[in-house]
């Protein structure tokens, strides 16, 4: 158990590349996946961000797997507007 937690540790310490040239938030109601590599190639990810909030429709959630372990992190993030000063009215960044 010591060396698998061990494992994800430095998995989750590695700079991951996101493999492609674009890089798009998914609209409303759809998710996207990204592609991820490491540097050295010993290990591949992938992240997917979804936007399909079922009970709160506003909620963009980030979720990184490793081919190796399998999920190894998942953030939600949900809130309300924020006032944009430049705008003057209120904005969801996301």
């Amino acid at each position: 158990m010591e060396n698998r937690e061990l494992y994800f540790e430095d998995l989750f310490n590695i700079l991951k590349n996101i493999m492609g040239t674009e890089f798009n938030l998914p609209t409303f109601g759809s998710a996207t996946i990204y592609k991820m590599i490491a540097p050295d190639n010993q290990e591949n990810f992938e992240m997917i961000i979804n936007r399909k909030g079922h009970i709160r429709k506003d909620n963009l959630t980030y979720i990184m797997f490793s081919k190796k372990i399998g999920q190894m992190i998942r953030l939600d993030v949900s809130g309300s507007a924020h006032f944009d000063a430049i705008e003057g009215t209120n904005t969801t960044y996301f």
